[in-house]
């Protein structure tokens, strides 16, 4: 299943045919998908994913559907469906505010990367402070080594 395969806090897309399958995950796992056609824009599509979680979490406890084994009835998610029906309608606002949820995710994605790289740095410099000590070391016994061979020639 794809919400399985999907990292929290991500918003993937696959293509299958003429279809698209978008699917958003939030940290605290609730999931939510929604099949368009290939001319659906994917941001718009990623964009009513959220309004539809943000919607749901603030209208129906975590507790009651983190425990659901079937399915719960949630009325309002036709009104966003609705909403989002034709991407063109949607007030520059909504757009703006979408643009701006992938763009912090990919701020977020940034310095955790950047992150990581410091964290392999610092073992690069750990590595080299290492060998440059072991070079010292060699540097010294070479030269005893050498210094008792040299008072015999």
């Amino acid at each position: 299943m794809l919400t399985g395969r999907t990292e929290a806090e991500k918003k993937i897309t696959v293509k299958e045919q003429r279809y698209l399958c978008h699917c958003y995950v939030q940290p605290d796992n609730l999931a939510a998908v929604a099949v368009t056609d290939d001319e659906y824009p994917p941001n718009v599509a990623h964009l009513c994913l959220s309004q539809l979680l943000i919607d749901f979490t603030a209208q129906i406890q975590s507790k009651t559907w983190q425990n659901v084994q079937d399915s719960i009835d949630y009325p309002g998610i036709k009104t966003i469906f609705q909403k989002f029906s034709c991407p063109k309608n949607l007030d520059s606002l909504t757009v703006v505010q979408g643009q701006l949820d992938e763009t912090k995710i990919i701020l977020y994605q940034t310095l955790e990367s950047i992150l990581q790289r410091g964290e392999k740095l610092d073992d690069l410099v750990t590595k080299a402070d290492d060998l440059s000590l072991q070079a010292k070391t060699f540097y010294k016994s070479a030269r005893k080594s050498n210094a008792c061979c040299s008072g015999l020639g």
